[in-house]
C-alpha cells in the first residue's frame, strides 16, 4: 500500500507506453523482465511501479527507448551552450563518447554516418564566404545535438554470461570473430555473404534475400554505387566495413520463437504426442526471417490446410495459452525495421501452421453427430 502523502512518483503499464512511445505490449512484457523493478501497489487489477525505478531500469536496458522518454530534458548531459556555436567532428565524436560513457567516435565512422544520412551534412566548410572564417568542416550546436540526441536502435544490455530473455542463441551476436580492417573498406556483397558464414558457421541469406532485407531496411542499403561520383570509383554497390559489420551483429543468431522455453518444450511434446508437425503441407517458399501479420498467417494457414483458419480472437486466445507462440516483433520494441502490428518470423508462423491435425475434417457426418447410417 502506498503510503498517504507519499511523495513517489508511480506509473503503470499504460502510462509506461505512452512516456516512451512504445506499443503496451512492449511495457506489458518489460514488466515480466526478472530485474524489472517490482511493483509498489496495485490499482485495480494493474500494478503499479516506482516511476523512477522503471526510468533507471530503461536507462540501463534500453538507453534508446529512454531517451524517448526524457521529453524537454538533456538526458545526456551535453554541455550548454549556443545553438549557433560551431563544433568539429571530432568534437562531437568526443561528447558522443562522454554521454554514452565510451570512448570517442571515431571520426572515419561519423563520415559513414554523413554518407548515410544519420548525422547531417556540416553547416559550415572552408571556404564557404561566411563569417567567422573556419578551415574545416564544422557543425552549429544545434545540428550535432540533434545527431546527439536521435532515437536510436537499441539492444538489452546484458552482462557477462547472461543470456537475453528474448533470445535463445548459443553465441551472442557481439562475441561473433570478424576479421579486422579500416571501417572505411569497402566490401562487395558477397564479401559481406562470406564473412556472415564464416562468423556464424551457417550459411549466410541469398543474394535475392539480402535484397529484400535492404528494401525493407533490415539490411541498410550500400554506401558506394557506380556513378554516385566519389572516389575511389565503383563498378558495384558496396559497404563500408563499419556498415557490413553492424548488419551482421544485429542479425538474430537463432529463430526467435516468441515462447518460453517451458511453452516451446510443452508445444513440443505436445506435437510429439499427437504424431508431430505435419510435414505434408505446401507453404509459400522464403526466408526464415520474413515478416508476416496475423492476417497473412491466416491466409497461408487456409490455403495450406483447406479448411479455414481460426479467427484472429481465437488465434489471440491461442497465444495467451502457449499453442500459438507469441509475435517475435511488436510495435516500438526497439529493433529494426519499425513494425506497426504485432509480427512472426515465418519460422515461427511456418511451425504453428504445420501444427498436427486434430479432431476430424469439417463437414464430416460423426462431426455433424450424425449416424454413420
Amino acid at each position: 500500500m502506498i503510503p498517504e502523502g507519499s511523495e513517489q512518483k508511480h506509473t503503470n503499464v499504460t502510462l509506461i507506453s505512452e512516456r516512451y512511445d512504445v506499443h503496451r505490449d512492449t511495457a506489458y512484457k518489460w514488466t515480466g523482465e526478472e530485474s524489472f523493478p517490482d511493483p509498489v501497489d496495485r490499482a485495480g487489477k494493474a500494478d503499479v511501479y516506482d516511476e523512477d525505478e522503471v526510468d533507471e531500469w530503461l536507462r540501463k536496458n534500453f538507453p534508446g527507448v529512454w531517451i524517448k522518454g526524457q521529453k524537454g530534458r538533456n538526458p545526456l548531459g551535453l554541455p550548454a551552450g549556443d545553438a549557433r556555436d560551431l563544433l568539429t567532428l571530432q568534437r562531437i565524436g568526443e561528447l558522443e563518447g562522454r554521454a554514452f560513457h565510451r570512448d570517442a567516435t571515431d571520426v572515419r565512422t561519423l563520415r559513414t554516418y554523413i554518407s548515410k544520412g544519420t548525422l547531417a551534412r556540416p553547416d559550415r566548410k572552408a571556404g564557404d564566404g561566411q563569417k567567422p572564417e573556419v578551415n574545416e568542416d564544422r557543425w552549429f550546436r544545434s545540428t550535432a545535438y540533434a545527431y546527439l540526441n536521435r532515437p536510436r536502435r537499441t539492444r538489452r544490455q546484458t552482462t557477462v554470461g547472461e543470456q537475453p530473455a528474448s533470445e535463445q542463441q548459443p553465441q551472442a551476436a557481439g562475441d561473433l570473430e570478424l576479421p579486422g580492417g579500416d571501417d572505411q573498406d569497402l566490401l562487395t556483397l558477397e564479401q559481406i555473404r562470406a564473412i556472415d558464414t564464416a562468423a556464424r558457421g551457417r550459411p549466410a541469406p541469398q543474394p535475392a534475400t539480402l535484397k529484400i532485407y535492404q528494401r525493407d531496411g533490415r539490411m541498410p542499403r550500400p554506401d558506394r554505387v557506380p556513378g554516385d561520383g566519389e572516389e575511389p570509383a565503383v563498378d558495384e554497390p558496396m559497404w563500408y566495413r563499419s556498415t557490413a559489420y553492424g548488419f551482421i551483429r544485429s542479425r538474430p543468431a537463432t529463430r526467435r520463437t516468441g515462447t518460453s522455453g517451458a511453452e516451446q518444450a510443452g508445444s513440443e511434446r505436445k506435437a510429439q504426442a499427437t504424431g508431430g508437425l505435419r510435414d505434408d503441407l505446401e507453404l509459400p517458399g522464403g526466408d526464415e526471417e520474413d515478416l508476416l501479420t496475423l492476417e497473412q498467417i491466416r491466409a497461408i494457414d487456409t490455403a495450406a490446410r483447406g479448411r479455414p483458419a481460426p479467427k484472429a480472437s481465437t488465434l489471440q486466445v491461442y497465444q495467451s495459452d502457449g499453442r500459438m507462440p507469441r509475435p517475435d516483433r511488436v510495435p516500438g520494441d526497439g529493433e529494426e525495421p519499425a513494425v506497426d502490428e504485432p509480427m512472426w518470423y515465418r519460422s515461427t508462423a511456418y511451425r504453428f501452421v504445420r501444427r498436427p491435425a486434430t479432431g476430424r475434417p469439417r463437414g464430416s457426418k460423426v462431426a455433424r453427430g450424425e449416424s454413420r447410417g
